[in-house]
């Protein structure tokens, strides 16, 4: 006889979310499977691991080398399978695609976690800021890097170059005039010493003042911390739960001491006021912004803090990082270092901001420097909704299709994009 009673609601309920389970699973399947970024080529799973996907691998490699050796094999347009069962990542080396991406930079924005991560080492400038929040802070950064601003900063920048010149040789003349140094160190204090100057009139004093050896000492600290496999696995887990940066874990607080450090300064200046309508740095072109006839919004004084701490942060060991890498790139190629020593020669040892835009051959250099040795060889974004990626080479996907656009779905995160070192350039 038929019993009504099996079919009671507390027993039905476990096999009705049983069955929902599987439709939505079922469901997601054949969505996934029918997305663009399923069917594209990549790196196989067997090379990957249930836990770490292939990022693991990329670690391991320096920089983008695995990235770069992937791109060989797969293209300019790629997925590879992500840690901590993240969804899979696409790789762009595609310039198009790369194009595209900050082209519509509204569209694509940094991951929570990374951003988190920059709010807390960096405060809340422009590298943090997305969206309309974005716009405001370069619209309003605008004047401190207009021409004129910069021609003002010259000065500043070639004093800080003449005191190095003064060091390396002092060092090279005290050992009878042939010495061996390492030219890093001494770029990176003066690296400090111009950004000091120009963003807020402060002088580290050639590296040798307190605050030059505490933001020296504790940025060493950090990026010899960046490349052991604890920070690797540090970096998932911020991506996967955000909330951690603001838990006081010891590697946080090292995060923020630089930032307290340029951030104690940058307020003081501000407290006394140490900045005026006729000042050449950063920090009295934005205070005094909002003064000028029409002008009806400015930023607050934290803004102003966080953008030269930004400034200062990023662009310091960056700079010098490059500028070593340029260095050693002439050395290497001495026939090219030849050309550019008797191009700066045929201006004498003076240079103002006009003679510096004659030097062809040193942009060529700089830029080339740049191009080989990018300070940040990849970024990373989501997409805040559904798009349409263009491709400048196509892609053949796993069904033996060749397409020269690819579409990714709202929330699609990881996009790392290597626009400088392209296999394909």
């Amino acid at each position: 006889m038929f019993d009504v009673s099996t079919f009671a609601p507390a027993r039905l309920a476990p096999v009705l979310l049983s069955l929902l389970a599987l439709v939505y699973i079922a469901r997601h399947a054949v969505i996934r499977k029918h997305q663009d970024i399923e069917r594209l080529p990549g790196p196989s799973r067997k090379d990957a691991t249930w836990l770490w996907g292939h990022e693991l691998l990329a670690f391991e490699n320096c920089t983008t080398d695995m990235y770069t050796r992937w791109a060989v094999t797969f293209g300019t347009f790629f997925k590879i399978k992500g840690a901590f069962f993240h969804r899979d990542i696409i790789i762009a080396t595609d310039h198009a695609a790369v194009q595209h991406i900050f082209q519509y930079s509204d569209n694509y924005v940094k991951e929570t976690g990374m951003r988190e991560v920059a709010g807390t080492i960096l405060g809340r400038g422009i590298v943090w800021a997305e969206g309309h929040e974005h716009a405001k802070q370069r619209r309003l950064l605008a004047p401190a890097f207009s021409l004129e601003a910069i021609k003002g900063m010259t000065d500043d920048i070639s004093e800080s170059a003449e005191k190095l010149e003064s060091r390396l040789t002092n060092l090279v003349l005290a050992r009878d005039g042939g010495a061996t140094v390492n030219v890093a160190d001494h770029i990176s204090t003066c690296t400090l010493d111009i950004i000091g100057r120009v963003g807020f009139g402060h002088d580290f004093r050639s590296g040798q003042s307190a605050e030059a050896k505490e933001i020296r000492a504790v940025w060493e600290r950090q990026v010899n911390e960046s490349n052991t496999f604890k920070a690797f696995v540090g970096s998932l887990l911020l991506r996967t739960f955000p909330i951690l940066t603001s838990l006081p874990l010891p590697v946080m607080k090292e995060a923020r001491r630089t930032r307290e450090i340029v951030s104690e300064l940058a307020m003081r200046l501000l407290r006394h006021e140490y900045f005026s309508d006729k000042g050449r740095d950063i920090l009295s072109i934005l205070m005094c912004a909002g003064n000028k006839d029409g002008e009806k919004e400015k930023l607050s004084s934290t803004e102003v803090v966080d953008n030269i701490t930004t400034f200062l942060l990023v662009g310091h060991e960056t700079i010098a990082g490059s500028l070593s890498f340029t260095l050693w790139e002439l050395a290497r190629h001495p026939e090219i270092q030849q050309k550019l020593r008797e191009e700066i020669r045929q201006f004498g040892r003076d240079f103002d901001y006009d003679d510096i835009q004659q030097l062809n051959y040193l942009d060529a250099v700089v830029k080339e420097g740049l191009r080989l040795h990018p300070a940040a060889a990849m970024t990373e974004r989501v997409a805040l909704k559904d798009d349409v990626i263009p491709l400048n080479k196509p892609v053949c996907t796993s069904n033996g299709q060749t397409v020269l656009s690819i579409s990714v779905k709202a929330g699609q995160a990881g996009l790392f994009l290597l626009p400088h070192h392209s296999p394909y350039s």
